[in-house]
């Protein structure tokens, strides 16, 4: 019964914003991939609300009840009678009543189940769509799906939904996004750091003060001119490819690229993706406590393989919906973390579970001289370890699945403890009452 009431509020919610996009018409800028969605769509956020009237969802809410929301201008309801029945009320206002509305939409799309997105695209036409990264391993919510194909399979319905006379943006130097747009009958516009990109990103690297991480830089390369980006706050080739996505978009709609890229030297990263935290005694915390792919986790741990600090230190737990791969791709995560010369492995998790056995396992038999394993069954009592352990030098790398709550491992270390509800994921009053 219950089951039954959400997949009706759910259906009633996506009719109000059928009809709502029906009677504005609103330009679109859809977005997906498996990685790097919501990043873009903040970073565009970041350009766009300078130039245009413009709306984009709520934190990563991407799935069958985002879009709908963001469409309305409401909140999450979750499991709120009196916010569905607000919901329900905006949406007869704006159909009624109401003639104001944004200009533009930027709506980050996910799937968590096969024929989401097919279900989505009945009623969402973009004028843009923006494709980041699928990247070579296997995506979150697999499980679902036979494969990283199927995935595609169902993410490339966005592109064909995508306007005749619309615009396709996509990562170049992704081989299964170049796959998924072959077929485009669209304009279309890469970026990447290939020399065939329409939007070219070179020169990349980290930027430290006093020893320690602060952001990144690189330059920008288009056919009209050349800047160099700075993203501070933030580490990851992950923000190379997420603003070259938001400046190729941004291009298109002709915005500057020096307007595109002082709009990006402003921008606040996320909470947990990447971002750049003080830590206790003079250590600095790298926070990924927002989720956990093997794609997102393998490019994490590249990035932290390059960082320079007295001792290096990452927390992981396990991650989830892999199906059946998610062995082999624990395995692989451990191997990353050894090449990343990392001194000290904390695993997060039921100690029997496959996945941290698998951690346990390869880092057993491959660990090196200096390195040193621990095993915690919380993300608060790694946090409580860690709190007593860091020192001044230390770059913490902290990583874990939604369901693990490895935020509360990075509350327990951070230098500012006041600060939790400004910089840490996950701290609304539904997540916090988990």
């Amino acid at each position: 019964m219950k089951s039954f009431l959400k997949k009706l509020l759910v259906y009633g919610a996506e009719l109000c914003a059928r009809l709502v996009l029906r009677k504005f018409q609103p330009k679109i800028v859809a977005i997906t991939g498996s990685v790097g969605k919501t990043t873009t769509k903040e970073m565009l956020l970041a350009i766009m609300q300078d130039h245009f009237d413009v709306r984009a969802n709520e934190r990563s809410y991407n799935t069958e009840i985002g879009v709908p929301i963001t469409v309305l201008g409401v909140s999450n309801p979750w499991s709120s009678v009196l916010s569905w029945l607000n919901l329900f009320a905006t949406a007869f206002e704006l159909i009624i009543l109401r003639s104001n509305y944004p200009k533009w939409l930027i709506l980050e799309t996910g799937v968590e189940y096969p024929g989401d997105m097919k279900r989505l695209t009945r009623y969402l036409k973009p004028d843009i769509t923006v494709v980041t990264a699928m990247g070579d391993q296997i995506p979150v919510h697999s499980e679902f799906f036979d494969g990283p194909e199927g995935i595609a399979r169902e993410k490339v319905l966005l592109v064909k939904a995508t306007k005749e006379d619309g615009t396709v943006v996509y990562n170049l130097d992704d081989q299964r996004v170049v796959q998924m747009v072959s077929g485009a009958s669209q304009s279309l516009v890469t970026f990447g750091g290939s020399e065939d990109s329409t939007v070219r990103g070179l020169e990349y690297e980290m930027r430290y003060e006093d020893k320690v991480p602060v952001g990144l830089e690189y330059r920008v390369e288009t056919p009209e001119s050349s800047s160099k980006v700075l993203i501070n706050s933030a580490i990851g080739h992950g923000y190379f490819y997420t603003s070259l996505a938001a400046i190729s978009t941004a291009r298109n709609l002709d915005i500057s690229l020096e307007d595109a890229v002082a709009s990006l030297a402003q921008f606040t990263p996320a909470p947990g993706r990447g971002v750049v935290l003080s830590g206790l005694r003079g250590s600095t915390i790298i926070d990924e406590s927002y989720n956990f792919s093997p794609a997102a986790g393998k490019a994490a741990l590249a990035n932290f393989a390059n960082m320079k600090a007295k001792r290096k230190i990452v927390a992981l737990s396990k991650m989830t919906e892999l199906g059946d791969g998610t062995v082999t791709q624990h395995k692989e995560a451990a191997k990353w973390v050894l090449e990343s010369d990392t001194q000290l492995f904390c695993t997060v998790g039921n100690k029997t579970d496959p996945e941290i056995v698998a951690y346990h396992d390869y880092f057993k038999a491959n660990k090196g001289k200096r390195a040193e394993y621990l095993h915690f069954e919380s993300s608060d009592a790694c946090g409580t370890y860690l709190n007593k352990e860091v020192k001044e030098g230390d770059i913490i790398l902290v990583k874990g699945s939604q369901s693990s709550r490895m935020e509360r491992c990075v509350e327990q270390i951070l230098a500012d403890p006041d600060s939790t509800k400004n910089v840490l994921v996950r701290q609304d009053p539904e997540w916090l009452e988990r």
